[in-house]
């Protein structure tokens, strides 16, 4: 409770009932709870604002864009019954055993298939680790090869999330200029020969925050340098393009003529085609359904040699006997993931097309709004192709930390931009931009929040011009 809120209660209890002090309290407390939830965004950078505080006094339901993932759809419910028909018992490991140090086979098994199916080369079951979520896969990716004080390079602007994992782990993020194409490469090498960095993160389809989608040219010249360097580079694609959407040759020529764009081919994909040529770089994937698909399923996996797999697993098996009982509710959930998507009544890519039609409404439900009302004229971005977030930069003025404070006692929420900066970045955070992420609401939910935020940014504007 805040020092405010305490007063307020040392207060003679007959001045209880008058209404003015009633109302007194509700609004320190909401002050108090705008702080907590400014304070979580600095420290830790994951935003659930609606599940951590829920409503406001006066009721409004809080409506946050500011989420890491989306909600899986509006059909996300029926899942459920399609689990309960499944009937299949996990088989959990005891607590002393730990299970499989990599995960659950049959899950590992199917995703092995998928893969091999989708990208045309083999990837074993030994390639792939599984983990309880992506902030899980990214934080035993640290372990193993970020010492404390080394450097990571990262794409500018960042996935706030990971410049978080990397301040826990006692890295130094450093953010390298990018374009529409990805990573400038001059400043690219610069930065290698100047840090010498443990590894080099990218999202190469659909960036988080930025939604940029990297050109084949530029993933070619990362692995050039990474060769030439005998580098690691991590590609997490966790939250970007929903995983195994085409899962034949004719399933893609069959996208293309119904005018949808074909997905980019991975960083991974493209190491593995042209190995000879990239000897000496080490690529490790991420991938997950959580947060483009199943957001109750916590799983996520890493792809990489088995030699790097096998180091990866211990470092996981020690992370999960300290917590036991967690380690065997991340079983479960593995199995529980494996159990939907083996269903006789489930198909995987069926679910995932209409995912992707749904998440490409709701992003044309936020563009029109964000073209349309009036509040958001002089606001820039661009149109994202896929993916889960949208950058935007605000109207001319406008600065998205004051923003914020103004919108949340409204009931919406965003990323700040500074927030995808480095602390002590050569560029200047972005200041006066938002990430919004429309994969998180349905599209009647998306046009509330952005026309709380148009209300708090009209308020803005009539100040400036009074």
């Amino acid at each position: 409770m805040a020092k405010n809120d305490r007063l307020l209660y040392l207060l003679p209890v007959e001045w209880e009932i008058c209404p003015a002090v009633q109302w007194l309290k509700r609004r320190v407390m909401e002050a108090d709870t705008l702080e907590r939830w400014l304070d979580l965004g600095q420290r830790k950078q994951l935003l659930p604002f609606g599940q951590q505080f829920g409503r406001w006094s006066d009721g409004t339901e809080m409506i946050s864009l500011a989420l890491c993932g989306g909600d899986g759809g509006e059909g996300i419910e029926e899942l459920d019954a399609v689990l309960r028909r499944a009937r299949m018992k996990p088989e959990l490991p005891d607590a002393e055993s730990g299970g499989d140090p990599q995960g659950c086979q049959p899950l590992r098994d199917w995703l092995s298939a998928a893969y091999t199916e989708e990208e045309g080369c083999r990837t074993d079951s030994s390639q792939l680790l599984l983990t309880g979520g992506s902030a899980e896969a990214m934080d035993i990716i640290l372990r193993w090869c970020l010492n404390i004080g080394g450097t990571v390079l990262l794409e500018t602007p960042a996935s706030p999330e990971m410049l978080e994992a990397v301040r826990q782990q006692g890295g130094q993020a450093i953010l390298i200029p990018c374009d529409k194409e990805g990573m400038l490469l001059e400043a690219l090498a610069r930065e290698i020969e100047r840090e010498r960095p443990s590894l080099i993160y990218v999202a190469p389809r659909y960036s988080n925050p930025s939604g940029r989608v990297w050109s084949e040219h530029r993933l070619e010249e990362l692995l050039r340098l990474a060769a030439r360097h005998a580098l690691l580079v991590v590609e997490d694609d966790c939250a970007g393009a929903i995983p195994f959407r085409s899962k034949s040759a004719g399933d893609k020529a069959a996208e293309e003529r119904a005018g949808d764009i074909a997905e980019p081919q991975t960083l991974y994909r493209l190491r593995q085609k042209e190995a000879p040529l990239y000897f000496g770089a080490e690529v490790v994937g991420m991938g997950s359904f959580q947060a483009t698909a199943f957001p109750s399923l916590p799983v996520a996996w890493i792809r990489g040699s088995e030699r790097s797999i096998q180091a990866l697993a211990h470092i996981r098996t020690a992370m999960r006997k300290r917590l036991k009982a967690p380690a065997l509710e991340k079983a479960a959930y593995e199995q529980r993931l494996y159990a939907l998507l083996s269903a006789p009544a489930f198909s995987w890519p069926e679910h995932a097309a209409r995912l992707a039609a749904e998440y490409a409404a709701r992003r044309a439900a936020m563009l029109e709004q964000l073209r349309e009302q009036p509040a958001w004229h002089g606001a820039s971005f661009e149109e994202p192709r896929g993916g889960l977030f949208l950058w935007l930069r605000l109207p001319p003025g406008l600065c998205s930390e004051a923003l914020l404070r103004a919108a949340l006692p409204k009931g919406a929420a965003f990323m700040p931009g500074a927030r995808c900066y480095a602390a002590g970045a050569v560029a200047p955070p972005d200041g006066d931009a938002i990430r919004l992420t429309y994969a998180a609401h349905s599209a009647v939910r998306l046009r509330r929040g952005l026309a709380r935020i148009a209300e708090a940014i009209a308020e803005f504007t009539a100040r400036g011009l009074g």
